[in-house]
């Protein structure tokens, strides 16, 4: 099966960040359960983040298209929602 990862890409930054000047489908409440941080948290680190190179797991960085800053600098953010971070019950 082949994937569009361009127009996935495209949908997650609709849904959660706005597109052409439209806002986000998506709630700060609803962005912060699904990333477990606010959204001006989550961009200050994604600005920090989105021109070093680092890698993750693949399985963890399959969207919004492998490579790409916004999965390498989301996948942290959704293993930790998934699986947890350390202290957490």
């Amino acid at each position: 099966m082949r994937r569009n990862f361009r127009s996935g890409l495209r949908a997650i930054l609709r849904d959660y960040f706005g597109l052409n000047r439209e806002p986000p489908v998506y709630t700060e409440g609803d962005f912060e359960r699904r990333f477990r941080v606010p959204r001006s948290v989550f961009l200050r680190i994604y600005n920090a983040v989105k021109d070093r190179l680092f890698f993750c797991a693949a399985h963890q960085c399959d969207w919004p298209a492998p490579g790409s800053p916004l999965a390498k600098g989301g996948c942290g953010f959704s293993s930790h929602s998934v699986w947890g971070g350390a202290g957490q019950d």
